[in-house]
């Protein structure tokens, strides 16, 4: 029976948290504090963010930035600026 529920808390969680596995485009909403939205209502702030040091020197409210995600899907490192041609 223990198996069982294990087996069970297993599939809800992997069905609940799907891996992210892609690239996302964010735009900086605010520097201080900082918060990057990706969607409409999905914000991440400064504790699951993690910026190159370049970037974070020049970083601007409204700029467009490229995300990857980190394996738990928690945390998201801020590549650089997105530049539109």
């Amino acid at each position: 029976m223990q198996k069982e529920l294990i087996e069970l808390a297993e599939m809800f969680k992997n069905r609940d948290n799907p891996k992210a596995n892609s690239d996302y485009l964010g735009k900086v909403i605010s520097i201080a504090p900082l918060k990057i939205s990706t969607a409409p209502e999905m914000f991440w702030e400064k504790d699951e963010l993690i910026l190159t040091e370049t970037y974070s020197r020049k970083m601007k409210q409204g700029d467009e930035v490229i995300l990857i995600p980190l394996p738990s899907g928690q945390q998201f490192i801020v590549i650089d600026k997105a530049v539109r041609l």
